[in-house]
């Protein structure tokens, strides 16, 4: 159930990107970066079982020179493996809906 509620929050932030960025023209490049700080809903595991917790989740798109798709996690409070996985699949999911060729960007 955590995944789901991950992946359907990543895949609803990751969709707004292509509208959320701002262009900054050099030359005959267009280049890309936006960030976005928000908090969602998560489960954590502590000694008493499972909690529902929030979580801040932070979305940087950038692209450029070096850029190659990679998706790169910054949580607070730390995740789980999962999150990891649920990050990767919302960006490729993005990408499918938008039809942006996400390796152009990292996240």
């Amino acid at each position: 159930m955590r995944v789901k509620v991950l992946i359907i929050i990543a895949t609803i932030l990751l969709s707004q990107i292509p509208i959320l960025t701002n262009a900054i023209e050099e030359g005959q490049v267009h280049l890309f970066y936006r960030s976005v700080t928000v908090y969602a809903p998560a489960v954590a595991k502590t000694e008493n079982g499972l909690v529902g917790t929030a979580t801040i989740i932070t979305v940087t798109v950038q692209n450029g020179t070096g850029c190659s798709g990679k998706v790169f996690v910054e949580t607070v409070p730390l995740t789980e493996v999962d999150m990891q996985g649920s990050a990767r699949l919302a960006v490729s999911v993005a990408g499918s809906l938008t039809g942006i060729d996400i390796s152009d960007y990292d996240f």
